[in-house]
């Protein structure tokens, strides 16, 4: 800009129209994003994405992360998994030691701390020390659909962060493909392959095609069930997700996408559509407390309307060596198709 006001009218009137112009086309990228999705998706199956398509696949995903009800929920997402996990000191002193009024909201250890309530406040304090983690630790976050990786660069103290997308637009995010990911051993190390398939063209961490079984606390699926077309591939991927969270009820799941594909949380009444309950048959349980979902119509502060819900699910112990059968998860729109 100063570049172009010392070049006189002219060139500022050019800068202008070049930056309007470029402004139209991500408004265009950006309504284009779930054929974009599809487009790489097709071709990451017979190849690599060609340089055009990727470009323009990453630049969409930057448009649609700006938008401002797209930063509301991933504010919210953060919010609520600090205190699902009493990351806060204050907070956690409160909820383990406060009564029952210091507790208004559903946490990782409210099961174990009803069922040692009757022991007495000792008995708290130890199941607080096992379930919570350590104070200062970071939370391991798995970020599926990032392609900027938000909670690492604005959440970083709080959460030691992968993110994954088919065309990264950061140098922290690894190229993947979600349905090609392979889960390794416990403890074993994530594979990576330093030369990414895209090149120049996306900047990326590299070509991630393994991670470790249990190695992570959280999950997020940001915008990603909806622009995977194929519900048994939806599947797929929240099977493979359950096996990088915990065997056992410690672990969280939050799936935010549009409100056009899951709906709004209903309180106790019942969920929209048969997803949910497809979410849960992977081994998780969608979590009662209404404060552990986004389902505002409206930002608070900005008025911006929230085109996005968030779903929190909790992780449900899984038997060693016992299959679970799962259904297709079908969202709202392939219900009304």
């Amino acid at each position: 800009l100063p570049a172009a006001a010392e070049g006189g009218r002219e060139a500022m009137l050019r800068f202008v129209r070049e930056a309007i112009a470029s402004k139209r086309r991500l408004r265009v990228l950006s309504r284009s994003f779930g054929t974009l999705h599809e487009q790489v998706l097709r071709s990451s199956g017979t190849g690599t994405p060609s340089e055009e398509l990727a470009a323009a696949y990453r630049d969409a995903a930057l448009e649609n992360m700006r938008k401002r009800w797209n930063v509301a929920f991933h504010e919210w997402c953060a919010e609520a998994i600090q205190y699902y996990y009493l990351l806060d000191p204050e907070v956690r002193q409160r909820w383990v030691h406060g009564s029952s009024g210091d507790r208004p909201r559903e946490t990782v250890i409210s099961t174990a701390m009803k069922e040692a309530a009757p022991e007495g406040g000792g008995s708290r304090h130890a199941v607080a020390n096992v379930l919570l983690p350590s104070p200062g630790a970071k939370l391991k976050l798995l970020d599926l659909g990032s392609c900027a990786n938000y909670f690492g660069r604005e959440h970083g103290d709080l959460f030691e962060v992968t993110a994954l997308d088919l065309a990264p637009a950061d140098a922290t995010v690894f190229e993947c493909n979600c349905l090609e990911l392979r889960v390794g051993p416990v403890g074993g190390e994530p594979v990576v392959t330093q030369e990414p398939r895209l090149g120049e063209v996306c900047r990326s961490a590299g070509k991630l095609s393994q991670l470790p079984a249990e190695g992570y606390d959280v999950a997020v699926l940001a915008l990603l069930l909806s622009y995977i077309p194929d519900p048994a591939h939806r599947a797929t991927v929240l099977a493979k997700v359950r096996s990088l969270l915990p065997t056992g009820g410690n672990g969280l799941l939050i799936i935010a996408d549009t409100v056009a594909a899951v709906g709004r949380h209903a309180g106790h009444a019942k969920q929209p559509g048969s997803w949910v309950s497809a979410v849960e048959a992977a081994g998780f349980r969608l979590l009662r407390d209404p404060q552990m979902h986004f389902a505002r119509l409206r930002d608070q502060r900005t008025g911006t309307v929230n085109r996005a819900a968030c779903f929190s699910f909790a992780t449900v112990k899984l038997d060693a060596g016992c299959a679970r059968a799962q259904p297709p998860v079908l969202l709202l729109g392939d219900e009304k198709a």
